[in-house]
């Protein structure tokens, strides 16, 4: 089974920032994405 990773990136592209800077109620520095929605095991968790 393969799963099309590309929306869970755009998602994550368009919330995180902005759930990190309620919950803080700062401006937060955030590693980029792909780094957040990295799977542990794999060598490669971007979407193509």
């Amino acid at each position: 089974m393969t799963i099309d990773a590309a929306p869970l990136v755009e998602y994550a592209q368009d919330k995180i920032p902005r759930r990190i800077e309620i919950l803080t109620e700062a401006e937060a520095e955030l590693p980029p994405v792909e780094e957040l929605v990295k799977i542990e095991g794999t060598e490669d968790a971007t979407a193509d």
